[in-house]
C-alpha cells in the first residue's frame, strides 16, 4: 500500500495550486439542486464462494452552498451474494468545474453476511479530489476506514477517466481497503435524447474475486446537459459499496474464523463460524 499512499499524497498536495484558480470561473461548484438514482445488477464470485447475484440501488441529492461550495447526500441498499447491505454518505466540497474538486467524503455501511452471528459496521472518512484536463479526469478518495470488527486502516479509490465523447465515459481504477486490492474498469453512456444513462463495470481482485454488473442511471433536477458536464457541474461519485471484497474479509474475522456452511471439519463451530482458533488449517466453504 506504500505506492498507493505515495500516489494519493502527491495527488492531494497539488490542490493549493488549483484552488488559487477558484475565482477565475463563472461556474459554481453545483449548478443547481439536482440528483440521480441508479440501479445495477450482475454476478459476484470468489474463492470458496459459488457465483451469485449482485444487485444494488443508490440515490443522491446535491445542493449548492453559495457558489464555491456544494454538498451531496447518498443513500442505498443492495444484495451481494451471501450478504445484504445498506448505507449512507455525505460530501462537502469546493469545486471549479473547469479545473478541480476538493472536499471531504464520508460513508457508513452495514453488512449482514449469511452464517455470521453479527452484522458488520464499516465507516470510511477521507479526502476527495478530482482534477480535470479537457476530456480527461483524475479522481481520488482516500482516508481512514474503521469497522465494528477491526481497527482503523487506510483505504483508497483511484480512478482515471476519459470522455470519448461528451456523453461516453470510460474509466479504469484501483481500490484498496483492509489489505484487499482490486482493479476496476467501467463505462457510462448517456442517451442524448433524455437524462438517462447505461452503465457497466467489471472488478477483479485478490482471492479470485470478480464482480460484473450492468445498470441504468436517471438524472433529475438539472437542465439538459452532456454527461461530462453532469459529472463536473453536478454530483460527485457516491462511493457506497465500493469495497465489497474487503467487507467480506472483515466478516471472516467475526467469532474467530471464516464464514462456513455450519460446521468446521472438526465440528468445533458456533453461529456458523470456527471457534477453536485453528480455522486457518481447515477447509471451509460458504453456502448460498
Amino acid at each position: 500500500s506504500g505506492i498507493v499512499t505515495s500516489f494519493t499524497f502527491a495527488l492531494l498536495i497539488s490542490v493549493p495550486a488549483w484552488a488559487a484558480d477558484v475565482a477565475k470561473t463563472d461556474l459554481c461548484a453545483v449548478s443547481e439542486v439536482n440528483g440521480k438514482v441508479y440501479g445495477e445488477g450482475g454476478i459476484v464470485d470468489a474463492d470458496g464462494v459459488d457465483s451469485d447475484g449482485k444487485f444494488q440501488g443508490v440515490g443522491s441529492l446535491s445542493i449548492p452552498l453559495g457558489c464555491q461550495l456544494g454538498m451531496q447526500f447518498d443513500a442505498g441498499a443492495g444484495s451481494f451474494g451471501a450478504a445484504d447491505a445498506f448505507g449512507a454518505g455525505a460530501h462537502l466540497f469546493m469545486r471549479d468545474p473547469e479545473s478541480y474538486l476538493l472536499g471531504i467524503h464520508g460513508t457508513y455501511e452495514n453488512w449482514d453476511f449469511d452464517g455470521v452471528s453479527d452484522s458488520v459496521d464499516v465507516w470510511h472518512v477521507g479526502a476527495e479530489a478530482e482534477f480535470y484536463f479537457d476530456n480527461l479526469s483524475l479522481e481520488a478518495w482516500a482516508g481512514l476506514q474503521d469497522t465494528s470488527v477491526t481497527g482503523t486502516d487506510f483505504f483508497a479509490r483511484l480512478t482515471a477517466a476519459a470522455y470519448v465523447t461528451d456523453d461516453l465515459r470510460l474509466a479504469a481504477g484501483f481500490r484498496h481497503s483492509d489489505d484487499f486490492n482490486s482493479g476496476v474498469i467501467n463505462g457510462e453512456w448517456q442517451l442524448s435524447s433524455m437524462p438517462l444513462s447505461l452503465t457497466a463495470e467489471a472488478e477483479f481482485g485478490e482471492d479470485s474475486y470478480m464482480a460484473l454488473t450492468a445498470g441504468i442511471k436517471f438524472y433529475f433536477g438539472s437542465t439538459d446537459k452532456s454527461l461530462i458536464d453532469r459529472h463536473r457541474q453536478d454530483d460527485p461519485v457516491d462511493g457506497l459499496f465500493d469495497f465489497i471484497g474487503a467487507a467480506a474479509g472483515i466478516a471472516e474475522k467475526l467469532d474467530g474464523g471464516p464464514v462456513v456452511d455450519g460446521n468446521c471439519n472438526d465440528g468445533n463451530s458456533q453461529d456458523g463460524c470456527c471457534v477453536d482458533g485453528n480455522c486457518e488449517d481447515e477447509v471451509v466453504t460458504v453456502s448460498d
